[in-house]
């Protein structure tokens, strides 16, 4: 899954692990996107915040969720 589209059924049919993992990755993805925009804007203590929950989305990726 890449962002722009939806799932495929495929990975609708993802086991529940992989399928939270991906999601998880995902969201990290998105707010990664919004840190960046976010320091572009010079919104600093935005961009700071941004970077820790991107952190912990991959972090609890990385776990298994």
């Amino acid at each position: 899954m890449n962002g722009a589209e939806f799932p495929s059924r495929s990975e609708i049919a993802t086991p529940p692990i992989a399928l939270a993992q991906a999601q998880l990755e995902y969201i990290a993805d998105m707010v990664q996107e919004l840190k960046i925009m976010s320091a572009q804007a010079n919104c600093q203590v935005l961009a700071d915040l941004l970077g820790q929950a991107y952190s912990e989305a991959m972090r609890q990726s990385r776990a298994g969720a």
